[in-house]
This record gives C-alpha cells, structure tokens and sequence, in this order.
C-alpha cells in the first residue's frame, strides 16, 4: 500500500502532464505493457481445455462491454467515494480491468485522481474513504480469488486473460473523443470514443510502435528478473 501510494502521488501530476502532451504515445505504452502481459497471463493456465476457453471468452467479453458503457456522473457523497474504492482497488488486483477506467465509468475520476491525489492535503474528506474502501475491498477480494483459485484454478486464470484481452480496446492508442458532456464544475468529459486504424504515413505512428515495443521489452525484462531471484532464492 506504502508503495502504491508513492506512485500514485509522484506519477499523478507527470501523467496528466504528459496526457496533456501527447496522449497517444502514453496509451502506445500502455498497450504494450497489458499486450505483453497476455502471454505471462495466459501462460499460467495448466490445462486449456473447454471450461478454460469458455471462461476466456467470458472474460474477454465483460472487459469489451465495460469499455463501452456510458459513465456516470460525478458524485462526492461519501459513501459513494467508498464504493469507488471498493470497485477501483478490485479492478487493480484482477489484471485487464483498469482502476482507472472503472473510476471513470462512476464518474469520479478526475475528482479522485487529479484533483484529491494531487492535492491531497486539501482533499482529506474525498480521499479517506476513498482509500477505505480500497482496504476493505483489498482484503475482501484477495480472499475470494484466493479461495476460487484453491477450487477452479484454471477457469479463473483464463477468465483473468481474458479481462487483459478484452481491456486491449480500453487503451487502444489510435483513438478520438467521441461524445462529450460538461461536467458539474465546466470541465469537458468524454463519454465516448471513436477507434482507428494507426496512420502508416503519419511519423507519430513510428513513435507510438517503437512504445508499444519498448512496453512489451519492459514487462518481459520484469518477469526475467522475478524469475531470476526466485530461482537465486
């Protein structure tokens, strides 16, 4: 959690500069991490069979329908900053279904993230139960994968692939802002996207490939070395 907390407060600030800068290549990189993570994901399924290809298709499908849905309006009531909690640090834990993208779904994206997480000090009254619902549902739901795992060890880890599957058209980099709304404090909010094929002639498309790669050498480079302290240990 200490870490957790670290990144999200230093990195606030840089991504949204960075989004700000060139939204592209930061979803390029992002691709690349979640497109390589598939194998590392996937890999771990013991035995492919119909229940596990079901169960990816399942996962794949409900991560699809989540990037489609229409997200809600902005909401600060405290027990509804809970509940953010609860579903945003669950969609951290089961990989392919992203914190951040579940947080814009309810509406409270920008106000938790940008605005509480970059000031905190000012945002107490947001961020507390915020992060006590994160707690509980940390707790809560490492549990019951835990135990699913013990019971149906490779349905759920197939389901699991396909949730990183399916989150791929999340953060599709070639994209534009469909429909758009005015939020309560005058802020454009997107609701929608439009997906596109990356442009061949466009030098940005280079820049955005070259992330996507360095994304799949950077997870590759992190599971070499856990693989290689765990056999050292």
């Amino acid at each position: 959690f200490l870490g957790v907390a670290i990144s999200i407060i230093s990195l606030a600030k840089i991504l949204e500069y960075l989004f700000e800068k060139n939204e592209l290549l930061v979803w390029a990189f992002f691709f690349g991490l979640i497109l390589s993570s598939i194998y590392y994901v996937g890999k771990m399924v013991k035995s492919w069979n119909m229940i596990s290809y079901s169960s990816l298709i399942v996962g794949t499908s409900i991560a699809v329908i989540i990037a489609f849905l229409k997200p809600s309006s902005e909401n600060d009531a405290i027990w509804y900053l809970f509940i953010c909690g609860i579903v945003a640090v669950s969609s951290m834990i089961l990989p392919g279904l992203s914190g951040s993208y579940v947080l814009i779904l309810m509406g409270n994206y920008h106000l938790i993230m940008l605005q509480s997480v970059s000031d905190p000090f000012n945002h107490f009254d947001v961020l507390l139960p915020v992060v006590g619902g994160a707690i509980i549902g940390f707790f809560l739901l490492s549990h019951g994968i835990s135990y699913i795992l013990k019971k149906h060890y490779d349905a759920t880890i197939s389901l699991l692939t396909g949730f990183v599957i399916g989150s791929l058209i999340i953060i599709w980099p070639w994209k534009n802002a469909g429909k758009t709304i005015i939020g309560r404090n005058g802020e454009e909010k997107i609701i929608s996207y439009q997906w596109n094929l990356p442009d061949p002639t466009d030098s940005s498309t280079i820049y955005a490939l070259i992330l996507i790669f360095i994304g799949i050498i950077t997870v590759w480079a992190i599971e070499k070395s856990g693989s290689l302290i765990s056999s050292n240990h």
